[in-house]
């Protein structure tokens, strides 16, 4: 967990560990053996999800598509789907208690459902890191 007031520099944080910005100097270890620098990005994505602040709304696509996003790490060539796909994604879409709305224009949600679908498609992604930034934003939390 990373804790501090706004303007300290967390989201830059998060921006650089996921790759999406270049540090002045720095090393990325993930698992404490794997260079993250040095992997590409298909390779870095199956060990790291990110969830960002500012996401677009995603027009004519379905929940479904949406989740399925983050199997994008295990395509094969030319977009084959990967085996472990469906499952993973009907899991994901489960744990985030989206899965009603699996069928549903992700352009017809609210705010609290797409955040719970993005978290979804991270979930789905199923690496062992989570970067998650603002992760409660439009969340009712109970």
């Amino acid at each position: 967990v990373l804790v501090g007031p706004n303007g300290s520099g967390k989201s830059t944080l998060l921006r650089t560990v996921a790759r999406l910005q270049r540090a002045r100097s720095a090393t990325i270890d993930i698992d404490g053996t794997t260079d993250a620098l040095a992997l590409t990005s298909r390779e870095f994505s199956r060990y790291v999800a990110l969830l960002t602040q500012a996401r677009p709304t995603p027009g004519g696509l379905t929940v479904r598509d949406v989740v399925e996003f983050g199997r994008y790490p295990y395509r094969g060539r030319w977009g084959r789907p990967d085996p472990d796909g469906p499952a993973a994604v009907d899991r994901a879409l489960a744990l985030t208690g989206v899965d009603g709305l699996a069928d549903r224009g992700a352009d017809h949600l609210s705010g609290g459902q797409l955040q719970r679908v993005w978290l979804a498609s991270c979930l789905a992604q199923e690496t062992g890191v989570l970067l998650l930034d603002e992760p409660t934003t439009y969340l009712d939390l109970r």
